[in-house]
């Protein structure tokens, strides 16, 4: 498959972003069900970081990537500083930015992101992360 330089397409990158240790958690259940995983990167903001400061470590974790082909940041809240930096972003070539992100989404983008197009995944992972919320006791109702 040829990317968009003209090569062969390369891994996604990965960089997850959000409040406290939910970044580093979200990647050691990852990790836990699929193993080591390359190109993954982890941004944790606490609440006494400034717009700029959170900026310039989503900044540092995409150059930490920039031999891939492009990159996810999946975010923990629309609205919260972290989405603020991400749009803040001057250069947002190559990029894809996802909000609400939970464990199926970052599974399936794991799964998914060895030669696939960065245009490939906005409206699968949006998909999977929906599907990925369920109600166990309504789920369990309709088998009975």
């Amino acid at each position: 498959m040829a990317s968009s330089n003209g090569g062969i397409v390369k891994m996604i990158g990965i960089v997850i972003a959000g409040h406290g240790s939910w970044p580093k958690s979200m990647v050691e259940s990852l990790e836990l069900i699929t193993g080591e995983q390359p190109c993954v990167k982890t941004v944790e903001v606490t609440d006494v970081e400034s717009a700029e400061s959170i900026k310039i470590k989503i900044e540092s974790a995409l150059k930490d990537l920039n031999e891939c082909d492009g990159n996810v940041i999946l975010l923990d809240l629309f609205g919260g500083s972290p989405s603020h930096a991400v749009v803040a972003l001057e250069n947002k070539d190559r990029l894809l930015a996802i909000t609400g992100a939970n464990l199926p989404m970052l599974l399936e983008l794991a799964m998914m992101r060895d030669g696939v197009q960065l245009s490939e995944l906005s409206d699968a992972l949006l998909e999977i992360g929906k599907t990925g919320i369920r109600d166990i006791f309504g789920e369990l109702k309709s088998l009975l």
